[in-house]
This record gives C-alpha cells, sequence and structure tokens, in this order.
C-alpha cells in the first residue's frame, strides 16, 4: 500500500484560510483598484496550497500534447496482434490489439475478440501496425537524465550540467539551458525511451528539472517538449509537477575544493544545506503571516513575499515539489533524511544510491514511500561506489521499496536504460520488477503515473514495439511512438521469439576440499576451446589429470579411477578463459583515489616511458571480481586518468589471481599512446604535434635498444587509443612509413575506413558494443539501434580482427552479460562471440592460448542465464560456483 505524501501544514488550515478569504472578498467595502489588488492577494495565497493537478484516465479522452506534432497528429491508429507488456511488469499470453485516438490509449481488446472486430469496423482507421506476435510496451521511462544540458559530442559551447558559481543553486531551472539540437534525443528515443527526467548536476541544492517527451516537435520549442507542457497554461489543469535536484557526498564536497568560501567536508556542506533550507522557512513563514493578515481584511499595501533564489525550496517545504537526492553511501542518506525529518520535508527519491540496499529498514520505516533511482552495473569507480552490489535491486525489491533504474545519461549511454533492466534481472531481481522499473516504477517515482509508464486505456500513447523481449540480450525497437506519433518505424517480421526469461541463479553446489588436478567433468554439450573440439550431440566427459587435459569424449571411463573428484555440470559449455584489457586492474583499486595503486601518470611530464609490470598491486576486488566471473588473463597499461596522456607507457599480461609477479604472463605487450583530443597535454597540445612527435621518437630510435625503438622495428606493437577516423588516416599513414605492428584501441570510427584497416590487417579493439556518439572523435560511430548496423557487426562482416574492450574498468566484471549482448548486436555465433573475449584478444596482443586454464558455464555463454560452474586454472580447479562478489 502506498503511503501517503507528507502535508506539512495540514488541509485544515488551508481550507479555513481560503473560506476566510473569499468571505472576506465578497463582502464589500473596498473600490475596484482594491477590490483586484485584493483578488490577486488571494490567488497568491491560494498557490500556497495548489498541488499538481492529477488526470483520471478512464475518463480521459484527450491528450492535449498531440497539438505540437502537426496537422495530422491524433488520427486513429490500430497495433494488432501484439503481446502487451504493460509498466507493471506483466505480459499478456494472448494476442492483443491495441487502439490510438487523440494521442492516448484508447481501447485494448483480446486481438480477434467480437469487440476489437466492432472497433475494427467503426474506428475509422487510418493507419494499422500488425505487431505479428512482437512484444508491445509503454515507452520507457527514464528518472535521471542529463540530455539536452549535456549535448553531444560532448562541447563547451553546449555543456550546461554544472553551475559552478554556488554549491547552492536552487534558482537554475533545466529548461533555460535545454538544447533542442542535441542529437541524443532522437538516439535515446531510438532505445525506446519516450520520457526523460533531466537535472542539473553536482551542486548540493541543484536546482529545478523538467520532464521531457522525447520527441523534437516541429516548432522547434522546449516548451513543446515538456510531458506536461500544457499544464499551468490551461483552465482547470493546475500547476505541473516540479522535481528539484540535490546531492550528497564527493560531488558537491569535491566541486569546488577551489574556493576558500565552500564547504570541504560533509559537516560543512550539512551547514550549508540547513542554512538555506532555513531561510526557506522563514520566508514561508513570512508569506504565511502576510496571508493571514489578508485573511483578517487587512489590503496588503507590501507586495507578497517571494524570492528567486528561495522560491523552490519554499514548495520544497509545501510538498510542492519532489526531490531528488543523488546519495550514494549509507551515512549520506541518513544525513539528508535527518535534514529532512528536522524541516518537514520529504525526500522522494535517492538517486546512484548505490548502498541503499544496506539500509533497507531505514527506507521502509519512513512515513512515505521513497524511490532508489539507482543503477544495476556501477561500481568501483569511487569510494562512494566501491561497496555497490550486483544485487542491491533484488535486495530492494525484497524489501518492498520502490526500484528504479537510470542511465544518468550520458554517463552511461540514454538508448542503453533498457540494459540495466537486464543486468538487474539478470541478478535476482524479478522479470516483473525488472520492466516496471523502467516504465510503470519509474512513472511513479516521478509523479507522472497519472498518463505514461503504463500501456492501459487513457494513457498516453507512448508505445515500444520489441523485436524481442526487451530484457533479452539485443532487445532493440522496431517501432516507437510518441502520443501515438510513429518517432521510428522498421519492418516487423513474424518471427517466434521464446520469452521465458532466466538469470544467473547460484547453484547450490557445496564443494569440500582443496584444489584438484585430478577431476572429470561431465554434462558438457559445447566446446569453444580450440583444439579440443566436440563432434556430435551427445554430452561429453572432460577428464583432467595432473593438471593435463587427459580425455574429451563420450566417456572417459578407461582413465577413471577413485582418486579423481567427479563433478556434474547441467547443459555445460567448455570456454577459454577470458582476456581482458582494462584500464587500471591491477595498478589502481579506486580511480579517483591515487592512494589506493600505483598512481596516476598522467602527472608525469615529458615522454618517460611507463612500465606498468613495474607498479602491479595484485589481489584487489577489482582482480578478484574479475576472476569469479571468467577473466583468467588481464593486460593492463600504466593508468591515466580520464584516459588523458599522449604516451601512456607499456601494458604487462598477467594472471587475474596472481598472488604475486611469478603470476606476470608477458613483461611486455605493448606500447600504449593516445591520439585525439584525450592525447592534447602540455607537451603534445595538437594531434599535428602528436603524430609529429611519435614519428620523431620512432625514427631516432630506430636502431636503439629501447621502447621506442622495438616499436619501429615492429618487434614491440603499438597499441593506439584512437576513434577518430581521420586521425587513423594519419596512423596508417606512419604505419607504411616505418612498417609498425599497430593495434587500435577504441576504434569507434573505424567503420568508415574499414578498407584501409583491412588492407593493413589493423586489428581493433573495440570498446564496448553500444556507443552513444559522446565525444566529437566518434560522432559517426554505428549505434546498432534504430535500424542501423551496429559497428561490431560492420567490422566483423568486413573480416577485420575485432577483440572486445570494456568502456570501463567497473564492465569487466560483467564480461559474460557483454558477451551476449554483443553477440546479439554483432549477429555473432556462440563461437564468434567468445573469440572476442579471448582468442582474438591474445591474438591481437600475441599472447599464449593456454588450453590448460578454462571456465565451464552451465548455459549459453550468448545467454544472460548462464552460469559458471568451475574455474580451472593451470589444470587445477580454483573455483566451483565462484561467488560474483567475494568482498
Amino acid at each position: 500500500m502506498l503511503k501517503p505524501r507528507l502535508d506539512i501544514f495540514g488541509t485544515t488550515i488551508g481550507l479555513v484560510l481560503l473560506v476566510s478569504l473569499s468571505l472576506n472578498f465578497f463582502s464589500g467595502g473596498y473600490n475596484e483598484f482594491e477590490k483586484e489588488k485584493l483578488h490577486k492577494a488571494i490567488q497568491q495565497c491560494e498557490g500556497r496550497f495548489t498541488k499538481p493537478y492529477r488526470l483520471d484516465p478512464i475518463q480521459r479522452n484527450f491528450n492535449p500534447r498531440v497539438k505540437v506534432h502537426g496537422l495530422k497528429a491524433g488520427a486513429p491508429k490500430l497495433i494488432k496482434n501484439a503481446l502487451l507488456l504493460d509498466g507493471d511488469g506483466t505480459l499478456s499470453k494472448q494476442k492483443v490489439d491495441i487502439y490510438i485516438e487523440n494521442g492516448i490509449i484508447s481501447n485494448i481488446h483480446e486481438a480477434e475478440s467480437i469487440e476489437s472486430v466492432y472497433f475494427q469496423q467503426n474506428f475509422n482507421i487510418v493507419e494499422v501496425i500488425d505487431a505479428q506476435g512482437h512484444i508491445v510496451s509503454p515507452g520507457l521511462v527514464e528518472m535521471h537524465s542529463h540530455a539536452g544540458i549535456c549535448s553531444q559530442p560532448e562541447l563547451k559551447g553546449v555543456n550546461d550540467m554544472f553551475e559552478l558559481m554556488s554549491p547552492v543553486t536552487p534558482f537554475t531551472r533545466v529548461i533555460d539551458a535545454f538544447n533542442i539540437g542535441d542529437p541524443a534525443i532522437q538516439l535515446i528515443a531510438k532505445g525506446g525511451v519516450t520520457t526523460s527526467l533531466v537535472l542539473p548536476s553536482a551542486n548540493l541544492i541543484s536546482g529545478e528539472g523538467y520532464a521531457f517527451k522525447m520527441f523534437v516537435p516541429p516548432s522547434s520549442s522546449v516548451e513543446d517538449m515538456l510531458v506536461q507542457y500544457h499544464q499551468g497554461h490551461l483552465p482547470n489543469q493546475g500547476q505541473r509537477q516540479r522535481w528539484m535536484k540535490m546531492a550528497c557526498g564527493e560531488n558537491p564536497k569535491k566541486r569546488y575544493t577551489s574556493r576558500p568560501e565552500a564547504p570541504k567536508s560533509r559537516m560543512g556542506l550539512g551547514y550549508l544545506f540547513r542554512e538555506y533550507i532555513h531561510r526557506a522557512e522563514l520566508l514561508r513563514d513570512e508569506q504565511d503571516e502576510w496571508c493571514d493578515n489578508v485573511a483578517r481584511r487587512h489590503l496588503p499595501t507590501n507586495p507578497f513575499p517571494y524570492s528567486v533564489e528561495l522560491e523552490i525550496l519554499v514548495g520544497l517545504l509545501r510538498g510542492q515539489v519532489q526531490s531528488n537526492a543523488h546519495c550514494y553511501e549509507t551515512f549520506d542518506i541518513e544525513t539528508l533524511l535527518r535534514h529532512a525529518k528536522e524541516f518537514g520535508f520529504q525526500v522522494d527519491a535517492l538517486h546512484h544510491a548505490l548502498d541503499a540496499y544496506k539500509i533497507p529498514q531505514i527506507l521502509k520505516n519512513l512515513p512515505w514511500n521513497i524511490t532508489v533511482a539507482t543503477f544495476a552495473s556501477l561500481w568501483g569507480f569511487k569510494k562512494e561506489a566501491f561497496q555497490a552490489s550486483l544485487f542491491s535491486p533484488a535486495i530492494l525489491e525484497k524489501n518492498d521499496i520502490n526500484v528504479v533504474l537510470t542511465t544518468d545519461h550520458p554517463a552511461l549511454p540514454g538508448h542503453t536504460l533498457n540494459f540495466q533492466a537486464q543486468i538487474a534481472h539478470n541478478y535476482g531481481l524479478s522479470k516483473e520488477k525488472a520492466f516496471a522499473s523502467i516504465t510503470g516504477q519509474a512513472a511513479i517515482g516521478l509523479g507522472l503515473d497519472d498518463r505514461i509508464g503504463f500501456l492501459r486505456k487513457g494513457y498516453d500513447a507512448d508505445i515500444v514495439i520489441w523485436n524481442k523481449h526487451p530484457l533479452k540480450p539485443g532487445s532493440t525497437p522496431l517501432s516507437v511512438f510518441i502520443d501515438g506519433e510513429t518517432i521510428m518505424s522498421l519492418d516487423i517480421t513474424k518471427e517466434f521469439h521464446e520469452q521465458k526469461l532466466g538469470n544467473r541463479i547460484k547453484s547450490n553446489f557445496t564443494r569440500n576440499g582443496e584444489s584438484s588436478d585430478q577431476f572429470i567433468i561431465t554434462g558438457i554439450e559445447k566446446s569453444f576451446m580450440k583444439g579440443i573440439e566436440k563432434i556430435d550431440s551427445d554430452p561429453y566427459e572432460l577428464l583432467v589429470a595432473d593438471g593435463h587435459i587427459e580425455c574429451f569424449a563420450k566417456s572417459c571411463k578407461n582413465y577413471t579411477n577413485n582418486h579423481y573428484e567427479l563433478i556434474s555440470v547441467e547443459n555445460g559449455a567448455l570456454l577459454p578463459g577470458l582476456t581482458a584489457l582494462t584500464e587500471s586492474h591491477g595498478l589502481v583499486e579506486m580511480q579517483s583515489e591515487q592512494s589506493t595503486g600505483d598512481g596516476d601518470s598522467r602527472s608525469i611530464e615529458g615522454f618517460q616511458v611507463l612500465k606498468s609490470k613495474d607498479g602491479l598491486h595484485l589481489q584487489s576486488e577489482h582482480l578478484k571480481r574479475a576472476y569469479n566471473s571468467g577473466v583468467l588473463k588481464i593486460i593492463t597499461p600504466p593508468f591515466r586518468s580520464e584516459g588523458k596522456k599522449f604516451i601512456t607507457g607499456v601494458s604487462t599480461s598477467f594472471d587475474s589471481n596472481a598472488q604475486d609477479l611469478s603470476g606476470i604472463l608477458k613483461q611486455e605487450v605493448a606500447l600504449h599512446i593516445t591520439l585525439g583530443d584525450m592525447g592534447k597535454e602540455d607537451m603534445s597540445p595538437t594531434i599535428s604535434s602528436q603524430i609529429s612527435t611519435l614519428r620523431d621518437l620512432l625514427y631516432k630510435n630506430l636502431f636503439s635498444e629501447n621502447t621506442f625503438g622495438e616499436v619501429a622495428r615492429g618487434v614491440l606493437p603499438l597499441a593506439v587509443h584512437v576513434n577518430s577516423k581521420d586521425v587513423l588516416l594519419h596512423l596508417i599513414k606512419l604505419k607504411k612509413e616505418l612498417k609498425l605492428n599497430v593495434i587500435v584501441i577504441g576504434g569507434l570510427e573505424s567503420h568508415l575506413i574499414v578498407d584501409k584497416l583491412k588492407a593493413e590487417n589493423i586489428p581493433v579493439v573495440l570498446k564496448g558494443w553500444a556507443c552513444q556518439r559522446k565525444f566529437w572523435d566518434e560522432r559517426r560511430c554505428l549505434t546498432g539501434v534504430g535500424g542501423e548496423i551496429s559497428l561490431l557487426q560492420n567490422l566483423t562482416r568486413e573480416g577485420i580482427t575485432v577483440g572486445l574492450g570494456y568502456p570501463e574498468d567497473l564492465d569487466v566484471r560483467l564480461a559474460l552479460d557483454y558477451c551476449a549482448s554483443a553477440a546479439s548486436f554483432g549477429g555473432l555465433s556462440e563461437s564468434e562471440a567468445v573469440n572476442l573475449l579471448s582468442y582474438n584478444v591474445d591474438k591481437i596482443f600475441n599472447l599464449k592460448s593456454e588450453n590448460q586454464s578454462f571456465i565451464v558455464l552451465e548455459g549459453s555463454p550468448t545467454n544472460y542465464d548462464s552460469n559458471i560452474a568451475v574455474i580451472v586454472e593451470n589444470g587445477v580447479i580454483t573455483r566451483m560456483y565462484p561467488e560474483l562478489e567475494p568482498l
């Protein structure tokens, strides 16, 4: 049951005041000027108690937003033969027909029913879309985005996320900076997201956010994009829902370190927050006193007390504004709730909140329903995120807390919102709540569940037709409608998609004893290991004796004796150990905390060649989680924060489970450099200076026994972190001059010169299967949504050797999830997908592929529900059903 929103002042006082004001107004005794003045005063005083207007969907027959779409908007449409996946996560058992008119869902009937046939005959339908059994859902709802205020590609001229005049800026409004020309808006819509709450960022009190439909209207008006664009302007429509943003912890603490007057601790932040709320409290009381005087028939002689600076905070205290607080740590959350109790306001949503799963009882005990708008995949990149758990959404669900998943676009690509739901479901969140977390539950969190987030009669006709269940890997929209108008439409073919979903439910298997090098594994259905092929469909047995594979056949009985440990798996799959190129695994534990490892190489001046083998820190949590996720080999160059370093240094390869330096597999793997904007620094401020400096260093050291000499002679690979097509052309030219052994890392525009890469036999380690065109030098990457081919699919089809990299270190533990998604987006077979994360990476970096180190899955590597059963290293079992979060 929903708990009531706090009514700070109570309805009785408000009603008494309004009655009193009305009686005074009609009692006479005032001239026309005075009556007009008093009438305005009454309106201002009434406004203190006005709450956002709530629609009744059942009584609704028209969506005013339809007017922003053009002359033909609102015409009757029919989507027939659909499986309806509603905003509460329930999936219809029978196909339905969905009728759309005037921008709303006008009716839903079972397909081919008498009612539906009648409607088709009498509905005057102008367009029929046959879903052919595909899943149709409400449009996705993003509860935390910066689309439009951090436009893509990111340029200084259109980055308005942060207002740095002060740590407290409640007076700023997103609508004053929203860029309707942000290309991300259309990309987000093609990902199925039809509504986004766009919030300002970082400050202790950041300002006011707005909810936008992800549709650029013909008018090019920002106002016309608002979900509630008509409210506040039309009679009897009430005021708009309002959202304000606050932040706790690291963001406001570190943002103003150079400002002497700004807080440097959480204590200082706490004081500043309370000071501003107290000021708003005083203004509220002054307004109430002013209105009390009006109620006593005192004609006001001074204006209604008002402050642009504090207006939204007064609205917060009056329960008219929803608060959205960026808080990670439990003690930050508790501090904010302490402030709320002290001043009598409500924290409606905790955003990010990666630690919220630790304090469910505190959240449950609140006198209102709080929403936790969090991530499924983020962790570990800073102290606030270090305690995060993949199982957090599931834990919150078990405690009946409203869970919403977000992307924080552009922190994560806004068009991949459903990927967050996929990951959350994969690690325990029920399929119903997982989908609801990006539709209905998000709408509830916004207070807009009277019109969006559900596919029901009377709701806005924001609709998505999916190519497969949206919680399955590679799911993407075929058609998107906003207010009933077609935003995107692809051909819908009649295909059967199994709607059954699974997740990584750990086996209850327990194993006693120490590591074993004498064992037999039964139940292996597939092998993806080279040299250990499976030639028929019968299950195989794998026997390891004295640390070596001795038998892989239908039966290994001739080899067995009582000394062999027997391990039975279901639907087993034999995979090579995965190999990951990372940013800082083994060097830095928390990238924002240099004390947690080797440090930041960006601070090193000049062109000194650092070698990561000299700074390894083993047995870190990142390494443990990587190993337990099947990533047995790591390649790491020296760490440079935010990627900004022209010459990074030489990478090393090591065993992710290594206890000491004997676990280094290859001392020097490649020299890593960055070409492009991310390589600009004092010594190489331009791309031309980068190319020129690199050329000079290589030519000068051509015959020297040093790193640059080895690269110049092709002995040591040159791993170039680069995305821009044009910079790649300069790199290819230099390669031809010197016959370099070049590896492209990133390569988000490599499809534009795929023929030249192929001609020069240059491999690509692709960082991410879902690019978002975030920066200028990746603005032309292929996203794989909206009917566009994916970059991965383009490169593999053209015969480029591709390895799959990871956008961030935090993604490494999700290697198998990335494998499944990449396979689907790339149109790859199971074997090709496995190679992307193993053999191809080994080949690219000239690493030895060791058949005595492998993993055994239960399930397919291209499905989310596969589960690691066994990890074998050098012929020895090291893990059985390993903990994904050993911490």
